[in-house]
């Protein structure tokens, strides 16, 4: 099973035990709006895929590992520095990679410079400020960076053929779903009751009527007999957000903060196995 070549925050790829057994027995095709690195449909593999997400230069990323698989290993090669590198270096490559993004530049290039920054960054957090640059700090070399290789870049690929990939709103994204298609719906979370905390992966950021929108495309596309299955932090408001779906309570370490435990919890408009048959947190 592949994981995702980059580090996403809120990425599933962690969660996949808690929500794998939440998917229905079958569907017909799989959309995911927010669909972030692809921990979840990297894990799942769906035979036919929409996905989309409002950050273009992550889309692109995806684009051309589906498209130049190892075109874009090989471009991220020969970045080198895949054995750490001084604070000169990293401030050069992300001064380059801002220019990029100001530019527009969706190219193998950029997607390998994102791959390079993003790795070489802080705990391997992608993070952008209100300008929409990248503004994570050095990781001074406390972890190895690491390249993954060339046969990870060939299986994300693999996934990736089945899958039609767009950089739209996710109301947008959505109005093709059909009775007996499959909704994933993962957004930035609502902040937590304790701390507040949330980064923000696109400059735009993700409002309190954003996620009002959320659940109020998930209530039309359950009406509309899709199986959608939505994830968020465990808050009394998301709750009351997704009033009549069912819940299924886990606990996580927070991506952002390691080693700090949260509640998450997953919704659907179907009905699961028992959740404790599916390895309750405790």
């Amino acid at each position: 099973m592949p994981s995702p070549l980059i580090k996403w925050v809120g990425g599933k790829g962690g969660m996949l035990k808690h929500l794998k057994p939440l998917l229905p027995e079958r569907w017909n095709v799989w959309h995911e709006p927010f669909v972030g690195a692809g921990g979840m449909l990297y894990g799942c593999s769906p035979a036919k895929a929409r996905i989309s997400d409002i950050n273009w230069m992550l889309v692109n990323l995806h684009v051309q590992t589906r498209d130049c698989p190892s075109g874009l290993w090989r471009k991220a090669l020969e970045l080198g520095g895949w054995d750490g590198c001084d604070l000169e270096a990293f401030l050069e490559r992300r001064a380059e990679f801002n220019r990029m993004l100001r530019e527009g530049e969706k190219t193998l290039e950029s997607a390998a410079m994102m791959l390079w920054v993003s790795r070489h960054a802080f705990n391997g957090l992608y993070r952008v400020n209100g300008r929409g640059e990248f503004n994570a700090p050095w990781n001074r070399n406390m972890a190895r960076p690491l390249l993954r290789s060339e046969k990870d870049f060939l299986e994300c690929s693999a996934v990736l053929q089945n899958a039609e990939i767009l950089n739209v709103d996710f109301e947008e994204m959505l109005e093709p779903v059909q009775a007996g298609d499959f909704v994933f719906l993962d957004p930035p979370y609502v902040p937590d009751a304790v701390s507040g905390d949330f980064v923000s992966y696109d400059k735009g950021g993700f409002s309190r009527e954003d996620h009002v929108r959320t659940a109020e495309t998930a209530r039309r596309l359950a009406e509309r007999g899709a199986f959608v299955l939505a994830t968020n932090n465990d808050s009394p408001w998301t709750r009351e957000l997704y009033d009549g779906f069912h819940f299924h309570e886990y606990g996580t370490n927070s991506g952002i903060r390691a080693g700090r435990k949260r509640r998450e919890v997953a919704m659907t408009n179907y009905r699961t196995k028992p959740l404790d048959s599916i390895g309750r947190f405790c």
